[in-house]
Order: C-alpha cells, then structure tokens, then sequence
C-alpha cells in the first residue's frame, strides 16, 4: 500500500491568508482606536480585507509580499470592489449570495469599528472579528474553508 506524501499546500495558503487578515483587523482596530471613526474608511478596510484573502496564488511557492502596515499609505493601485475579491474566491457564487455576504461583511466592519473608536483596540477581539467574517464568508460558500480552530480557541 502506497502512503501519500505531501500534498496540497492549499492550507498553508490559506492560512498565511488569515494570520495576514489578522494582522490587518489589528491595525485597523489600533488605527480606530487613536484616531476615532474617521481615523479609517471602513470600505476601504473592507476592500483591503478581501483583497488579502482573494489574492491569486502564482507559481509553486507562497510567498507574496505583504506590506507592514497596510493603511499607512494610500493603495498604489485600485483596489478591487469587495464583490470582485468575492467572485475571485469562489467564481461560480451567486450575485445575491455574494451581495448579502458583502451587506453582512460591512455591517461586521461597521460594529467593530464603532467599537473600537472608543478608544480600546482589544475590544472586540481581532480574532472574534476575523472568525465572524469568515463565518460569513463560509456560510455563503465564498471562503474555501470553514473558519480554521485557532480562531476559536483564543477567544
């Protein structure tokens, strides 16, 4: 009997995709947090947040180049319409389904911002925020993967 080695390394990808969300919620609930609601667009948040989940996968090795800090400076390029990254993650979606994934993304943004603009970054948890959004994403079928463990865990 032959033992499989090896595999997909779909789930390195994907996770590298997550923590990089993380790390994103945590700079967006720090920016909040100093700054008040008008520190950071929320779209734009929403924008960058799928823009990190939905990037291609070229080549056999992982290894894009994530910026340290993702709302220093203004995009250098467009950023893609939240239903475009959507569409990139899982093509053969529903317009309707990603359009209310996208409604129930924003209102997420929204709440957690609102919260954050009172001045604690650490309330709501980034993790909390990032295991709702992707359980939206995944109860729509636009995320790959149900929302992984370790978000569960640490809450």
């Amino acid at each position: 009997m032959a033992q499989v080695i090896g595999g997909s390394d779909f789930d390195f990808v994907w996770d590298d995709k997550t923590k990089t969300a993380l790390r994103l919620l945590s700079e967006a609930a720090d920016l909040w947090a100093r700054g008040g609601r008008d520190a950071l667009e929320h779209g734009t948040a929403l924008a960058v947040f799928l823009t990190v989940l939905a990037w291609p996968q070229r080549g056999l090795w992982w290894q894009p180049q994530w910026p340290l800090r993702f709302f220093d400076a203004p995009p250098r390029n467009e950023l893609p319409a939240p239903a475009d990254s959507c569409r990139a993650l899982a093509p053969t979606c529903s317009c309707e389904d990603v359009d209310k994934a996208i409604w129930n993304l924003e209102c997420s943004w929204r709440e957690a911002a609102d919260m954050w603009s009172l001045g604690d970054p650490e309330t709501p948890q980034a993790r909390a925020v990032l295991q709702s959004m992707l359980e939206i994403l995944w109860e729509k079928g636009i995320a790959p993967r149900p929302p992984g463990r370790q978000y569960l865990s640490r809450m």
